[in-house]
């Protein structure tokens, strides 16, 4: 066991912090006592904690005073206009606060996330002042309590926090930021994860490894990266190729390209064994883009490969790997997709889909669930599980080959059908043409015994 243990300072008498911050992780042995992601224990007569904030993760075991900022603030301590959002372990513990553990000073003007911390109080203990003291999340909808929107400023202005010139955010994407290191916005890089609390995040930028972060109590990521003025520029490039990976017992990818003009990006979810790409931000993508993003890294946690652009999904060690587009993203398939020997997945595009190739395997569904355009003549096969079309299928001048291997599944077109020919190979599977229009051409093979169903058309 310890006492006083922080991430700027273990413990703080008289002065002031201001226009500070700390992130990485503050561990503890059990029974610790004053634990805070910024300051251990703050004991002063004169002294304030103002403007200053802590995404530190916190571990302390069966630990007493222990928060998310400040473990302990007594004396005559002010803790002002500040805030944190690591996550608080202390599985055990006594006086835990998201914000302050023990509060016999004063607290005013600050929050913490009630999510991303997975603490339900912001103060543990409080036999001093608290005042305008809040919580939410970053999205406004939150989960363990709290309910202010912590990315509007306008929001946080109104629960209390004064922004001045000390703060600034990006608008529906940020927490708030200190001005002092961020003369111009950041870039900010976040979602959620299906894996536990204190989950390592690796985020590779065309190929590298950049940095790595780790996931909150509620399985939450959050990287802010710009042109810091102190620690130097950590800008990532607009075009840049991102891959996100998830490392330890549940594995899941994300690939998305930054957005113009240092845009954000947000609602990049990392779900287990998928490779998901594009975020709720408009993108775009190719497997040209997949390959930018990997590059020579080697790591198994990593569930694709390509060889050119042909993009093989799964390895030899995790053998599962789906692959998921966001309804905001528009993917070029300008290579030929399969999965690792022995592998399995589905395959589901949410948004507009360009198939530039001739051949998309799966051994498992295959769901095209916005509009698709064929480009190339192009053969589906999804090994005994269905492929549906859910929108309008454009290729007048190509030729689509489906092929349900031995299949109890069945092909089906939720939408206008426009192509110079359709085959489905032989198997016991249905076709199913529910769109308004369907024109083909040329020739049309229907070898299937499953049986063929116009809906609509």
């Amino acid at each position: 066991a310890g006492s006083n243990i922080g991430g700027l300072a273990g413990s703080f008498g008289q002065g002031a912090i201001s226009s500070s911050y700390s992130l990485g992780t503050v561990t503890a042995g059990a029974g610790s006592t004053g634990v805070g992601g910024l300051v251990g224990s703050f004991g002063s007569t004169t002294g304030t904690i103002s403007n200053s904030y802590s995404m530190s993760r916190v571990v302390a075991p069966t630990g007493t005073s222990v928060g998310g900022l400040i473990g302990s603030n007594s004396l005559s301590s002010v803790v002002t206009n500040s805030y944190s959002t690591g996550a608080v372990v202390s599985t055990g513990g006594t006086n835990v606060g998201g914000l302050v553990g023990n509060n016999s000073a004063t607290v005013t003007n600050s929050f913490y996330d009630t999510d991303t911390s997975g603490i339900t109080q912001a103060i543990g203990s409080n036999t001093g002042t608290a005042t305008n003291v809040f919580s939410g999340c970053l999205s406004g909808t939150c989960t363990n309590g709290g309910t202010v929107n912590l990315s509007s400023q306008t929001a946080i202005e109104a629960a209390g926090f004064a922004f001045g010139s000390s703060w600034s955010i990006v608008s529906g994407q940020s927490y708030p930021y200190l001005t002092a290191f961020y003369s111009s916005a950041p870039r900010i890089i976040s979602g959620n994860t299906a894996a536990t609390s204190g989950s390592t995040v690796n985020l590779a930028t065309n190929g590298s490894l950049l940095t790595t972060g780790l996931t909150a109590a509620n399985g939450s990521y959050y990287f802010l990266r710009g042109n810091n003025l102190i620690s130097g520029n950590q800008n990532i490039a607009d075009g840049t190729a991102m891959l996100l990976y998830l490392s330890g017992a549940t594995l899941g990818n994300a690939v998305v390209i930054a957005p113009s003009s240092n845009g954000s990006i947000s609602g990049l979810n990392i779900t287990a064994n998928t490779i998901q790409l594009g975020g709720s931000t408009a993108s775009s993508i190719s497997n040209t883009d997949l390959a930018t993003a990997k590059g020579a890294l080697s790591s198994t946690d990593i569930l694709y490969s390509l060889s050119g652009n042909n993009l093989t999904l799964g390895n030899a060690t995790n053998t599962t790997a789906h692959l998921l587009s966001s309804a905001n993203t528009t993917y070029t398939i300008n290579g030929t997709i399969a999965p690792t020997s022995g592998g399995s997945g589905n395959l589901t595009f949410n948004g507009p889909t360009t198939i530039n190739t001739t051949s998309i395997t799966s051994n498992g569904t295959q769901s095209y669930n916005g509009a698709v355009t064929l480009s190339a003549n192009a053969a589906l096969n999804s090994s005994n599980n269905a492929i549906t079309f859910g929108s309008t299928l454009t290729g007048a001048s190509n030729t689509l080959s489906l092929q349900d291997a031995s299949s109890t599944g069945g092909v089906t077109f939720n939408g206008n059908v426009s192509l110079l020919g359709l085959t489905t190979f032989a198997g016991n599977y249905a076709v199913i043409l529910n769109g308004g229009t369907n024109t083909i051409t040329n020739a049309v093979s229907f070898l299937n015994t499953g049986g063929v169903t116009l809906g609509n058309g």
